[in-house]
């Protein structure tokens, strides 16, 4: 999905409501919902939209990854707009082989171990305490995030052929 898809179906049917609440045109708005013009390629020059503030955070991801900066850090960002609406992880990139792919499912079976190992522990008394919320959702993000990793450690072995 490009950024200017991304925005038309957020804002599609509302766009008075956000150009008051980002104190712009609607116009402006509309502007952002359509593929922008493309300078480098004349023959594809064709687009009447602007930039817009989802490409500004894609460019900012996209320098921290190449600084370096590990996904945590990279997608900071990201996060934050997420603001515990879901989890969102980066899918990872791998060239794995199938003894990477092993190893990535056992750590998987042991982050969702940990998990309700973490679940079952602090149910026992009858309630959770903001503390105990906080350990549970901190195993539950590294139990999805180590299935995430096998599951595109299994699918990059699979496009590769191993």
């Amino acid at each position: 999905m490009k950024s200017y898809e991304a925005l038309a179906r957020a804002c599609s049917g509302i766009v008075a409501e956000v150009a008051k609440r980002l104190r712009l045109s609607t116009r402006r708005i509309y502007q952002m919902m359509e593929p922008p013009t493309d300078f480098d390629d004349p023959a594809g020059a064709t687009g009447s939209g602007t930039i817009n503030y989802l490409d500004h955070i894609d460019d900012i991801v996209d320098v921290a990854e190449r600084q370096g900066k590990g996904p945590a850090d990279a997608y900071a960002p990201i996060y934050f707009l997420a603001r515990g609406r879901g989890v969102f992880l980066p899918y990872p990139q791998c060239r794995c082989d199938l003894r990477e792919v092993a190893g990535r499912a056992s750590k998987a079976m042991k982050e969702v171990g940990d998990l309700f190992a973490e679940l079952g522990a602090d149910i026992q008394d009858g309630r959770i305490t903001p503390v105990e919320a906080r350990r549970i959702a901190k195993e539950g993000h590294e139990a999805i995030a180590a299935i995430t990793e096998a599951i595109a450690a299994a699918e990059e072995a699979a496009k590769e052929g191993r």
